[in-house]
């Protein structure tokens, strides 16, 4: 048994020549992506595949290097996104090893775009034939987000195809949501492009069921969070609070945005339906799904939504 004098002259006695230290905002900044642009600031691992693409494409792309949370307890590959005009590249360095993997924007089913507190990601999901789904999953530090905004506008740009055309109808707007849910009526317009059209919006507050009272207190567990679908011209925009902090009490700090072309829905139906809650299911191209649950008393604002969404898919 050691004694705590002697555990503490071991931790003390630890040679700081070995080790290094770094500052926290230094080791912060290990987590953050940037943006690179010239060919000349790439880093040298990656010049000679970006300099082959980039000539082929006669432009150089808008380009980011993601972080490897060097020094963290989580580690990660570095990734190198470069964005053309049509198609996306990610480059991959891992044990000496550099990968290269290419998507043409038209085969993404659906975009996702997340952050809670400091952690933030994107997801992109692309449809592969005779194959699983594949996936491609960017992580970094909330404080380098405007970095992936302009790749989320180029990759949502392609989503913008002609829909069935109906009758025109006045553009609906978010104003509804402001008093009931100010955070995901910023969430909301927030997800929306310049000039798009809204059609039509379908919002399900947060549902808290009541576990136990003790003495003023009331003890609950969220269901599921308060979400907002926002059905435009060609996407569909699904918005939602961010996953709930295991140290504050059902408070949620950050959001969700999952962004699908009209085009990469299959299939929408009510598939669940319950005494109190039922479940809208999207069946998208890759044969992946995606789910949203509501209270029953919202089954005929969900049945109209669905209609619409058939409306504009033809």
């Amino acid at each position: 048994m050691i004694s705590t004098t002697k555990l503490w002259q071991r931790l003390t006695s630890v040679s700081h020549s070995t080790k290094s230290f770094l500052p926290a905002t230094a080791q912060t900044k290990r987590s953050w992506a940037r943006v690179v642009d010239s060919l000349d600031n790439v880093p040298a691992i990656y010049q000679d595949q970006v300099r082959a693409i980039s000539e082929a494409h006669g432009c150089f792309p808008y380009t980011i290097v993601t972080p490897t949370y060097a020094g963290f307890l989580s580690k990660g590959s570095e990734k190198l996104i470069c964005a053309f005009n049509e198609i996306l590249y990610v480059l991959t360095y891992s044990s000496d090893h550099l990968e290269s993997q290419s998507v043409e924007y038209s085969t993404i089913t659906y975009t996702q775009h997340a952050f809670v507190l400091l952690k933030s990601w994107l997801k992109l999901t692309v449809a592969v034939t005779d194959t699983a789904p594949k996936q491609f999953v960017f992580r970094y530090n909330s404080a380098s987000e405007s970095c992936f905004i302009p790749l989320i506008e180029i990759i949502r740009s392609h989503s913008r195809i002609q829909s069935n055309p109906i009758d025109p109808i006045e553009d609906n707007n978010l104003q509804f949501l402001e008093q009931l849910d100010y955070k995901l009526f910023n969430y909301g317009v927030r997800g929306l492009l310049p000039n798009q059209l809204i059609r039509s919006t379908l919002y399900q507050p947060a549902v808290q069921h009541y576990l136990i009272r003790v003495h003023r207190a009331v003890l609950t567990r969220t269901l599921f969070p308060a979400h907002l679908s926002i059905l435009t011209d060609n996407e569909l925009i699904l918005v939602s609070d961010g996953e709930q902090t295991h140290w504050h009490n059902n408070r949620r700090y950050g959001g969700v945005w999952t962004y699908v072309p009209l085009c990469m829905i299959d299939h929408v139906s009510v598939v669940d339906e319950s005494k109190d809650l039922l479940t809208l299911k999207y069946d998208l191209a890759d044969a992946e799904s995606l789910i949203r649950k509501f209270r029953i008393e919202y089954f005929a604002e969900v049945t109209q939504f669905i209609q619409e969404i058939k409306q504009l898919r033809g």
